[in-house]
């Protein structure tokens, strides 16, 4: 009589042993998907920066001379908004915004010289995965 209740205790052993590494097994794999995840957007984001920079010198290549008509310090800042992959797709968001430089500052800027800070971040989609905006400053100029 005492091995059948022996084997039994030692089933119901086994199997919450079992099921106790299944569900570490899925919740470790999930959080690794997880991560997996919001480190891909950030690639993706560091990519749309460079993008974004290579915009940003195209339009300063392409103003002339940006304090007349409408070159891309006309006024004291103007600010640009992109949408990537298309406008109705809005997966990311890029704003480029260019600030007139005093040239007679400390650092003696000529007049052509652009601040542009962009900053790219996800849209609302992909915020639901991971909350993701990356800023950075570039001075574009002769």
């Amino acid at each position: 009589m005492k091995k059948p209740a022996f084997s039994l205790i030692t089933a119901i052993i086994f199997i919450i042993l079992v099921s106790v590494v299944g569900v570490l097994t899925l919740t470790s794999s999930k959080s690794t998907l997880s991560f997996a995840s919001r480190a891909y957007l950030k690639e993706q984001v560091e990519f749309l920066m460079d993008g974004a920079r290579a915009r940003a010198l195209a339009d300063w290549f392409n103003a002339g001379d940006p304090t007349k008509n409408n070159g891309i310090y006309a006024s004291y800042k103007e600010t640009r908004t992109y949408y990537y992959p298309s406008d109705t797709d809005r997966k990311y968001t890029i704003t480029i915004e260019y600030f007139k430089v005093d040239p007679s500052k400390t650092l003696k800027f000529d007049k052509n010289t652009v601040l542009a800070r962009i900053s790219v971040e996800t849209g609302v989609e992909l915020s639901k995965i991971a909350k993701i905006k990356l800023v950075r400053d570039y001075t574009i100029g002769n």
